[in-house]
């Protein structure tokens, strides 16, 4: 799992093409988040309808059963498997951060990182680092609960999260969970890495450095790409931070205008 004191944690990283947002973003829930109910940090959640104000807590997107995974499994990385052409103008990199993450200290409006602390941990931040510059180097994007937060009265869409609270969105994908799933099955590979000591990390044989794909329309995950093959060290089974090398973000680039899917454009 990721150290729960790193200063920021870029959980997931997405780029998404244009001012386009997905219309119901995946994510995750780290172990312990109230939200998660009678889900677990193996499975993908959704919002319950399109981001806003007052929703209803998340609902399934993915379970963690489609994937193959096993109880005891928690998602470190996930993607969809979409590449950008390249970074380009306008192109958003969106991040969710740790519970101890303060960022650099940025007066609001508009929300970010530093003032939106202590419920940073459950919003989803944008930054624009290819330009057009933004009020401040990242800005919310999606927030918790969808109501007016630390920074203000400035309302930002919501996950339909529990703030402030233990709630921490752990990873996020802005395609919605329908990209790749549709009724009980997956229509397309689902990319992930697992914490250390996940049960599917033991039964592979790998540490928590291993990309894994969930080929469709079902699981068991199979080996992606192996530790070392990106330059980690492996480890014994399970084995990840702080004894062996472990990922703890995975890039999933989400382009919904190249890939024809269905977009929703907000103004934050």
């Amino acid at each position: 799992m990721a150290s729960p004191n790193r200063a920021l944690a870029l959980l997931l990283v997405g780029l998404v093409a244009g001012g386009a947002h997905a219309a119901s973003p995946s994510f995750t829930l780290s172990a312990g988040s109230p939200s998660l109910g009678a889900f677990t940090a193996g499975d993908v959640l959704a919002p319950a309808a399109a981001p806003g104000a007052g929703l209803a807590a998340p609902v399934l997107g993915i379970p963690a059963l489609a994937m193959g995974l096993l109880p005891g499994d928690v998602i470190n990385g996930l993607s969809y498997g979409i590449l950008p052409a390249g970074p380009a103008a306008g192109e958003h990199l969106t991040f969710s951060v740790d519970p101890m993450a303060v960022g650099l200290p940025f007066a609001p409006p508009p929300p970010n990182v530093s003032c939106e602390v202590p419920e940073a941990h459950a919003d989803i931040f944008n930054s624009q680092p290819f330009g057009p510059a933004l009020p401040s180097p990242n800005v919310a994007y999606l927030d918790g609960n969808g109501a007016a937060g630390p920074c203000g009265p400035g309302v930002v869409p919501g996950l339909g999260l529990v703030e402030p609270g233990a709630d921490n969105v752990f990873n996020h994908e802005m395609c919605p969970p329908s990209f790749v799933f549709s009724g009980a099955v997956l229509t397309a590979p689902v990319f992930l890495t697992l914490g250390a000591g996940s049960p599917t990390l033991g039964v592979l044989g790998v540490g928590a450095g291993t990309i894994l794909i969930v080929p469709p329309p079902a699981g068991p995950p199979v080996v992606f790409l192996p530790a070392a093959a990106l330059g980690l060290a492996p480890g014994p089974p399970g084995c990840g931070a702080p004894v062996c090398d472990e990922i703890d973000a995975l890039d999933a680039l989400c382009r919904l205008v190249e890939s024809g899917f269905g977009e929703n454009v907000w103004s934050a």
